[in-house]
């Protein structure tokens, strides 16, 4: 699943070329790309070039109500960003969090303290279809996802509002 602005800084095209060049032992694979904006029209015409315009759906924008059921249904949450600076601290990667849906995003020097401390998915080079397609590949498996599925869920459990607030009322604490 890929869920944000169809804009280039977000790399969805990156992620529809990864798409094609998925091994096809990982076995019958769809993939989501919810969203709108300035690259809809390629991102089709390139599903269709690359042959996998039948395994690839665009259902466009996902009110925030329905969010969640996206992000459960999903595997893996992908965001292959190509801009470093596109991406802080993505809300859509707590949200997947939140669901036990494992990750697989851009390395950037943002993102990877938020995979790598709790173990949630995989780190690919930014715009990088072959890398991409590997780490998919790769972490389809039903044991690994099982993984980062659990460390996914206590890693949203850390940063729920109620972990949050104690912080927060930790640090006012510390100041007086």
């Amino acid at each position: 699943l890929y869920m944000g602005a169809l804009h280039q800084r977000k790399g969805p095209d990156v992620l529809v070329k990864a798409f094609e060049q998925i091994d096809d032992d990982v076995g019958d694979t769809t993939l989501i790309m919810a969203g709108s904006g300035g690259l809809a029209d390629s991102l089709r015409a390139d599903a269709g070039r690359l042959g996998v315009d039948d395994t690839v759906s665009f259902p466009g924008f996902v009110p925030e109500a329905q969010k969640p059921t996206y992000l459960a249904a999903a595997d893996v949450f992908v965001l292959p960003s190509t801009t470093g600076g596109a991406e802080m601290f993505p809300l859509a990667i707590l949200e997947a969090a939140a669901v036990g849906t494992p990750v697989i995003t851009s390395d950037f020097p943002t993102l990877r303290p938020i995979i790598e401390e709790y173990d949630i998915g995989r780190l690919v080079q930014p715009g990088d279809a072959t890398d991409l397609a590997k780490a998919i590949t790769d972490i389809c498996d039903e044991e690994t996802l099982t993984e980062y599925s659990e460390n996914a869920l206590r890693m949203a459990r850390d940063h729920s509002w109620d972990e949050i607030a104690d912080e927060y009322l930790s640090r006012y604490e510390d100041v007086i």
